[in-house]
C-alpha cells in the first residue's frame, strides 16, 4: 500500500471531523512533531502510529486500511492482522517471528 495514500485518507478524515493535528495528537497519543514531521516529510506511516491513528478515529486498524484500498476485494488488511500484531507481548511477538521464519525455510526446502 502506498504511503501517500495512507496520509491523503488520514488527512481527509481529520477534515471531515475537524480535527487538526493537534487534536490528532491529543487523541492518539503521537507527538504533534511526529505528526508534523509525517504529513510535512511524507514519512513513512509505522504500524504503530497507524494503529494509534486508527483509534483516534475509533477505528480498526482493518476497517482504516479497507478505506485506503481502491479495491475492498484486493484488501491487504485481511493478509496481516495488524491490530491483532499490536495486542500481543514483546515474548509472543518473538514467537511469532520465529515461527514465520519456520515456516518461510520449511516452503523453501519444499520448493527446492
Amino acid at each position: 500500500m502506498e504511503n501517500e495514500r495512507l496520509l491523503l485518507k488520514i488527512e481527509e478524515l481529520m477534515k471531515q471531523r475537524g480535527y487538526s493535528r493537534y487534536r490528532l495528537s491529543q487523541l492518539s497519543g503521537i507527538k504533534q512533531s511526529t505528526l508534523t514531521t509525517m504529513f510535512n516529510k511524507r514519512s513513512t506511516v509505522s504500524i504503530d502510529n497507524l494503529t494509534k491513528i486508527s483509534k483516534a478515529f475509533d477505528m480498526k486498524c482493518s476497517e482504516f486500511l479497507s478505506l485506503v484500498e481502491d479495491d475492498p476485494a484486493k484488501s491487504t488488511a485481511k493478509d496481516f492482522p495488524v491490530c491483532e500484531w499490536e495486542a500481543l507481548n514483546k515474548d509472543l511477538k518473538h514467537v511469532v517471528v520465529l515461527m514465520m521464519r519456520l515456516l518461510k525455510d520449511n516452503q523453501l526446502q519444499n520448493q527446492s
